[in-house]
């Protein structure tokens, strides 16, 4: 069979971008088969609590969560989904050598003898740009050098090598510090569906790559291709139709006039995470974390790696624009350039929680609530560039709890003429049932957990206290128990505002209820198959693998866990359980160094959480719940353990 190449660009861009997601949620349901969880203390699961948290319990500061020295031993599950798929010492090989030629800066145009007869893909990346990739899909065992050879020829006129007599030492130091990426394919396997989108909705983003036929000729993509440029499967399915000359037309059009085929395959992926180190084996890009590693100081450490990717967000002029916004790791790029009030506010309020958990490091913690402050006066000084967050009663409710919970003065200004606007907007709103009803019930989540926040404060009108408690309720009464996870963990963080002190929690059964439901569609270890790194993920909407929606459960998880009032001490285990699992998520979304092999910038990357294993781009305002739910899991670990 004749190859075809991808085609992907030097500095590929990213798909068309999915609707933006609000960060409180659509109306979610809980999709998956029904997973009865035992809730009985087993010893392994005692022994669990015990070391997390004795592990939260030492005086000792963590760094950075500990990622293993990067090796060319295969990672479990990392094997493709077919058993006759290469295997890891063939992948290492093929790496061998195209990295020999790579090296030398020297990819014979004769063809080459092979370690695999398997279709493969090259990339070469120089300060985390890609500057050549090919593929080759031929079965005549040198599919491996023609894709070399491919990103060779590509990657050549992009290399910054100065013309002169040294040209030939310094293109040999330039080709040193690119990193090399190889890919392998398994077996291909015919897709079925009408559409491209049918097709691909069937597919594993990030694990599956897709290929297409007619005649002879072969094109395809890669997984490793489609995770670094932000494509989904359908979209690489057009990719693969477009090389090889098709016109725009839908697959059952294309079926049927052009004999088109398409297929799906596994492929074995190892690349370098940075210049002069050894290649790692990835899955959908990365390392699967495992269960085990989630104990306290992997915990801090994850929390203190967050803090310090929402640093990196603070605007770096001296205008009062408060944080950028979401950052793409694809393309070293904030978008919109200044984040929105209510991500910013809900960031300071992360920051700001950061600054008092326990066991985090300290200096780390101080700038995390000076920052928290600055947001909060930057917010209040509104420019003609930015939205002022008094419009949106919802934005005026997340800057007042900033306000609030964000600590010590960080430039002095006098912020009560912004206060009392703020007071008027939310109160105005949670008076009026008609301004209260254009909300969507997150939005009044979140809001009624503002009122409640700021009823606690000192000075605060006694009519916060009134329209929190009837807001609180009504939504508790208003909302279908099946409806209620769309509006956690604001709700339920509103009912345990009201309710701090009592010996009771109103809501208490209906919270149970939410937590049961969650725990019944967690990603558990005996139902993930190949989808190791899908494991503590809640299956959200109406299908499709886990994102970081995940979040907003797992932050009622930790904040329930730490409430005895919600767990008593022989529900501890299995709750303990169950939250681990969606910690393990949480880290999984995070950009680690085997993660940052596809980033422009890994130092500005590392520690944030993306929206999806398989889309790198990391929100401000899901980073931000991120923290948060590290922040609650530190406080109930300390508060189950008797620590003040």
């Amino acid at each position: 069979m004749r190859a075809v190449s991808p085609g992907n660009s030097p500095a590929p861009a990213p798909g068309p971008a999915p609707a933006r997601t609000p960060l409180l949620g659509p109306r979610t349901v809980f999709a998956g088969r029904d997973n009865p969880r035992g809730r009985g203390a087993t010893p392994l699961a005692l022994a669990m609590l015990l070391g997390v948290v004795l592990g939260l319990c030492r005086n000792a500061v963590a760094a950075e969560p500990p990622t293993p020295p990067p090796t060319a031993v295969a990672p479990p599950g990392a094997a493709p989904a077919d058993a006759g798929g290469p295997t890891a010492a063939e992948t290492l090989a093929a790496y061998q050598a195209v990295e020999s030629w790579i090296r030398a800066w020297s990819v014979p145009s004769d063809p080459q003898p092979s370690p695999t007869r398997r279709p493969a893909c090259v990339t070469l990346r120089l300060a985390g740009r890609v500057v050549g990739r090919a593929a080759d899909f031929s079965d005549d065992g040198a599919a491996l050098w023609r894709a070399a050879r491919g990103a060779f020829l590509e990657a050549a006129p992009n290399l910054p090598v100065e013309r002169d007599a040294l040209r030939a030492q310094r293109t040999l130091e330039t080709a040193a510090r690119l990193t090399i990426d190889v890919q392998l394919a398994g077996t291909l396997e015919p897709l079925v569906g009408e559409t491209f989108a049918a097709a691909g909705a069937a597919l594993s983003p990030g694990l599956d790559g897709v290929a297409a036929r007619v005649g002879g000729t072969i094109a395809g993509v890669f997984p490793g291709a489609m995770l670094s440029s932000g494509r989904l499967p359908d979209q690489g399915l057009r990719v693969a139709a477009g090389e090889l000359g098709l016109p725009p037309l839908d697959l059952e059009d294309l079926r049927a006039k052009h004999g088109l085929t398409v297929y799906r395959f596994a492929a074995r992926h190892i690349a370098q995470p940075s210049p002069g180190v050894e290649p790692m084996f990835l899955t959908r890009g990365g390392r699967v974390v495992s269960t085990a590693e989630i104990g306290g100081p992997y915990l801090r450490g994850l929390s203190n790696g967050l803090a310090r990717h929402l640093l990196k967000h603070a605007w770096p002029g001296k205008e009062p624009h408060g944080l950028l916004g979401d950052y793409n790791p694809l393309l070293n790029e904030f978008e919109p350039l200044i984040a929105p009030p209510f991500e910013q506010a809900l960031a300071a309020i992360a920051l700001a929680r950061f600054a008092a958990a326990p066991g985090v490091d300290a200096d780390l913690a101080k700038r995390c609530g000076w920052l928290a402050r600055r947001v909060v006066e930057d917010l209040a000084d509104v420019t003609p560039q930015e939205t002022d967050p008094m419009v949106r009663p919802l934005d005026a409710a997340a800057w007042l709890l900033a306000q609030d919970l964000a600590p010590g003065p960080a430039g002095s200004k006098d912020l009560s003429a912004t206060v009392e606007k703020a007071r008027a907007r939310v109160l105005g709103c949670a008076g009026s049932d008609a301004q209260w009803r254009e909300h969507p019930p997150f939005a009044r989540a979140f809001m009624a957990w503002a009122l409640a926040e700021h009823a606690a404060q000192a000075g605060s009108p006694e009519s916060f206290a009134r329209a929190a408690e009837q807001r609180t309720r009504e939504l508790w009464t208003s909302t279908a128990p099946a409806e209620f996870v769309d509006q956690m963990p604001w709700l339920a963080w509103a009912e345990l505002r009201l309710a701090r002190g009592k010996p009771d929690v109103p809501a208490g059964v209906a919270l149970r209820s939410v937590r049961a439901d969650i725990a019944r569609f967690q990603v558990r270890e005996d139902d993930a198959g190949a989808d190791a790194d899908l494991i503590g993920g809640i299956r959200l909407g109406i299908g499709g693998p886990p994102t970081w929606q995940s979040l907003r459960p797992a932050a009622l998880l930790a904040t329930m866990l730490g409430d005895a009032r919600l767990t008593e001490p022989d529900e501890l285990s299995g709750e303990l359980s169950t939250l681990i699992r969606s910690l393990r998520f949480l880290a999984q979304l995070t950009i680690r160094e085997p993660e940052g092999h596809m980033a422009r910038d890994p130092s500005r990357a590392l520690g944030g959480v993306r929206l999806a294993l398989w889309d790198q781009r990391q929100p401000l305002g899901a980073n931000a719940l991120a923290l948060l739910t590290l922040c609650d899991t530190l406080d109930a670990l300390r508060a189950r353990a008797g620590g003040k």
